[in-house]
């Protein structure tokens, strides 16, 4: 090694030259961006918050021969008046021979369906229920394409078997963003189950 290189180190032990000393600052760029985030994720909470309670798991199925139910399929929907009529996907649906649903607070009822239209993949069910807290739907006139969304749901994910269950039962071709949440990490994926060759 050259006498005169100075190993990369060396300034732990002081016997480099200094750089001038100067105070840790923060980019203001950043601090903007933090709270733009911060006040983005404050507004999620709040939506989350207000709406939460009006959203419902949806699990579809039959009944076996000795009258329990026996999934065949899950997803989400959500209250829109407070006497039983929720909104969710018509390929859910569609050829359900029993819809029951899970409200947050635990309740279990089993719902019918009232009626749907496939070309925009919605449907309305309904549960015996009154008192039920909803959401309100919204004017969409005025979204824009870029326009940040909510979406809620109530699929329950415990486990990678129901990771698994999920995405077993979600229709080929149809587009799913599944979320991973691990401590403060969260992770996204966008995922299109394919046709198996």
């Amino acid at each position: 090694m050259d006498k005169d290189a100075k190993h990369p180190l060396d300034w732990l032990s002081g016997e480099a030259a200094a750089e001038p000393s100067r105070p840790c600052e923060v980019d203001q760029t950043a601090v903007s961006s933090v709270d733009l985030l911060d006040a983005y994720s404050k507004a999620v909470i709040a939506v989350v918050e207000a709406v939460g309670p009006a959203v419902v798991s949806i699990s579809v199925g039959q009944e076996t021969s000795r009258s329990e139910f026996e999934p065949m399929g899950a997803g989400s929907g959500f209250a829109i008046t407070p006497d039983g009529y929720l909104l969710t996907n018509s390929h859910m649906v569609a050829d359900a021979k029993k819809i029951e649903t899970t409200f947050m607070d635990g309740r279990r009822l089993e719902a019918t369906l009232i009626g749907m239209d496939a070309s925009t993949d919605l449907a309305v069910i309904r549960v015996n229920a009154s008192a039920l807290p909803y959401a309100e739907l919204g004017e969409s006139s005025g979204l824009r394409t870029g326009d940040l969304v909510v979406a809620i749901n109530q699929n329950e994910v415990t486990s990678v078997d129901d990771m698994f269950r999920i995405l077993a039962e979600w229709p080929v071709g149809q587009r799913l963003i599944l979320t991973v949440i691990r401590g403060k990490e969260r992770i996204e994926m966008s995922i299109a189950p394919i046709e198996a060759t």
